[in-house]
């Protein structure tokens, strides 16, 4: 067959344009645009929620009482203070620390605190984290008598170190306070020990409040 001298050559489909390509390529701009406003919006409200779960939590580690401020801030526990441990961990956002109040010698009081808070992570308040921690630590203390402690959001009686001694266990926001007191002559009276540990503790807890 002879092909009219006047009739343009067929184009070429890889090159060929025209209103079908136009609206194709519109087609996967659009798409591309879709992805990335879901990608953002979902960024945002990661955020929102991270953010909103930081402010549950009241206890953050740049402004955490060491333990000479907890000397420093109430008289009701003994002057002489050994920090025996401390740790942050960013990564985790959590932290603990572990102070002593007190001496060896047995005619006199002894305090052992041990404090564990969190931050956020993963949209999870420290506060939502800590809850969780004073639940596995409670199982511990079979006495659900109450504790007697206005302040906490959550408090129980564990057994003490030692037979001599009585302990608390104490939630406040996103941190967990463990107070073990050893009175000093102790008579292993139990609800005296008890009595003066909530004083002891009320007074802790005061100090450690972030200033």
């Amino acid at each position: 067959m002879t092909v009219p001298a006047n009739r343009p050559p067929a184009a070429s489909p890889r090159w060929q344009t025209g209103p079908k390509i136009a609206l194709g390529t519109g087609i996967l701009v659009a798409c591309a645009v879709l992805t990335l406003a879901v990608a953002w919006t979902q960024l945002g409200l990661d955020a929102i929620r991270l953010d909103g779960a930081s402010t549950l939590d009241k206890y953050h580690e740049a402004d955490f009482a060491t333990c000479d401020q907890f000397t420093e801030r109430t008289s009701a526990i003994p002057p002489l203070s050994a920090e025996l441990a401390r740790n942050w961990s960013p990564k985790f956002q959590s932290g603990f620390l572990v102070c002593g109040f007190g001496s060896n010698d047995p005619a006199a009081q002894y305090i052992s605190l041990d404090v564990y808070w969190h931050g956020p992570r993963h949209s999870e308040s420290g506060t939502k984290r800590t809850a969780g921690l004073f639940t596995g630590f409670s199982f511990r203390g079979k006495d659900h008598s109450p504790v007697g402690l206005d302040f906490a959001d959550q408090a129980r009686w564990l057994p003490g170190s030692n037979r001599d001694s009585c302990a608390v266990l104490v939630l406040d926001h996103n941190a967990l306070f463990k107070i073990d007191y050893t009175p000093a002559n102790p008579d292993h009276n139990t609800p005296t020990c008890r009595t003066q540990l909530r004083t002891i503790t009320r007074a802790l807890h005061t100090a450690a409040q972030p200033r």
